[in-house]
Formats: structure tokens, C-alpha cells, sequence
């Protein structure tokens, strides 16, 4: 069923002797890759390319992400809160675009745990305490013993 393609030189090296053993269907196809070889090699070699410049730059950017984070841990346990809010205002002016929020939400969140003797502020400087901070809660929370969903289950 192997018949000789037709219009195909067979002096082009391994794909010119292919050329010999494809059937009629396939001649089409051959000739197609023999005339664009070098563009299909180039297109697969920038695409093995990028992909690869891609996985450098992720692998990369999430060593820098990781070295920042630990960075950032390691100031947020710092006993001195004072100099670990200090420090993490100047760590937040270098942070990477994909972590400034979180470094933003922490600098917060290390802001309300350490309470300022002066500043400006509804209290006089002082951080409030929230009214139910220390006491155990209830699991019904604000509802008392039964809110109303556990009144309708019949609990």
C-alpha cells in the first residue's frame, strides 16, 4: 500500500529518504514539513525557551517572596514592639507589589496589638481595650444560651 510520493526530491538527507517510504495521503504532510522545518524548529525552540524563562523568573520571584517573608516573621516576633513596628514600616517601603498588602495588614495588625503611650487618636494615645477581650465567650455568642436558630431546632 506504500507508494512513492510524488514531487519530493530525495536528495534532502533523512527526510528526502522518508520521502520514499510515505504513502500518497501522507505526501502532502511531508512536503509541508520539509519546506517549513527550520520555522516549525524555530517556533518550538522559542516556545521551550520562554517556558523556560518563565519557570526561572517564578522559581526566582518566590525566593524573593520566601526571604521576605522570613524577614518580615522575624520582625513581627520581636519583643519590642516599638522597634518591630519601626522595622517593619521600613520593610514595607521595599516590599514586592505581591506582598505589599500583606505587609500593610501586619504592620496594622502589630499596630493594634502594641498599645502607644503618646499620639494622636480618640484616647489620648492610649490603644482601647475591646469590652469582651479576656472574658470566655459564650457559644451562642451575643445571642445568650439559645439564639433563635437553635430555638427553631428545638434545642
Amino acid at each position: 500500500m506504500k507508494k512513492e510520493a510524488q514531487n519530493l526530491p530525495n536528495d534532502q538527507g533523512l527526510l528526502g529518504e522518508l520521502g520514499s517510504e510515505v504513502s500518497q495521503e501522507s505526501a502532502p504532510l511531508l512536503e509541508f514539513i520539509t519546506r517549513h522545518g527550520g520555522l516549525i524548529a524555530g517556533f518550538v525552540l522559542v516556545f521551550l525557551l520562554l517556558t523556560g524563562l518563565t519557570a526561572l523568573w517564578q522559581w526566582h520571584s518566590n525566593k524573593e517572596a520566601n526571604s521576605y517573608l522570613t524577614q518580615m516573621a522575624m520582625i513581627t516576633q520581636k519583643d519590642d514592639k516599638a522597634l518591630a513596628l519601626t522595622s517593619l514600616e521600613q520593610l514595607a517601603k521595599e516590599a514586592p507589589n505581591k506582598l505589599k498588602t500583606l505587609t500593610y495588614l501586619t504592620l496594622g495588625d502589630l499596630a493594634l496589638q502594641s498599645p502607644r503611650e503618646s499620639g494622636p487618636g480618640p484616647s489620648g494615645g492610649k490603644a482601647r481595650r475591646h469590652p469582651h477581650r479576656g472574658e470566655r465567650r459564650r457559644p451562642g455568642g451575643h445571642l445568650g444560651d439559645r439564639g433563635p436558630l437553635a430555638a427553631a431546632g428545638g434545642a
